[in-house]
């Protein structure tokens, strides 16, 4: 049955003005409170399944809110690791970054000392009329080497977050102070 409620309402009414046209009748009462009790177990019924469709709501309501509160959950679990994975991806690559400056610097160094070095055995067989100009131009030239020393050594101690900014910004210097020997170079014909 549907409408059970309903139904017995409509049932309920029926009895109801057939009472009121046979008052007589001792048969009709007996068939009058049968019809009352199925009414009265049809809303019984009624209200029991409307009980028990809120109740089998309010559960779905429930397991969708809890299926919504873990898939959170999971994607915060997965967005930590993908953070926690980017850091030390770049944590990693900036040690090596380190390592590496590390290593090289003290080759690059040697390297310009080394010409830095014969530059200053030339020096001495120029004429007198250029040797202060040129004792000048080498004065700059190993003031920026000793500069570049100095920041090589304190390379080690970096922290790995300006490591890349401080490294490039070396390397510029030391490109710089290159420029600068080959075009001494040049200049005195060396």
């Amino acid at each position: 049955m549907k409408f059970p409620v309903a139904t017995a309402l409509v049932m309920l009414a029926g009895l109801a003005s057939a009472g009121c046209e046979e008052k007589s009748a001792p048969a009709s009462k007996g068939a009058a409170e049968s019809v009352m009790d199925q009414a009265a177990g049809a809303v019984e019924s009624g209200a029991k399944a409307a009980g028990d469709a809120a109740r089998a709501g309010t559960a779905a309501v429930s397991d969708a809110a809890k299926a919504g509160t873990d898939a959170a959950k999971s994607a915060a679990d997965a967005t930590k690791a993908a953070a926690a994975d980017a850091t030390k991806a770049t944590t990693d690559a900036l040690t090596k970054l380190k390592e590496r400056a590390l290593a090289e610097a003290p080759k690059l160094l040697e390297t310009a000392q080394t010409q830095i070095t014969g530059l200053k055995e030339k020096i001495v067989g120029l004429p007198a009329t250029t040797k202060p100009v040129a004792n000048a131009a080498f004065g700059e030239i190993e003031k920026t080497f000793t500069s570049l020393k100095d920041q090589a050594a304190g390379l080690k101690d970096v922290h790995t977050a300006s490591l890349q900014k401080t490294w490039d910004d070396w390397k510029g210097k030391l490109t710089g102070l290159n420029d600068s020997i080959k075009k001494f170079t040049e200049q005195f014909k060396l």
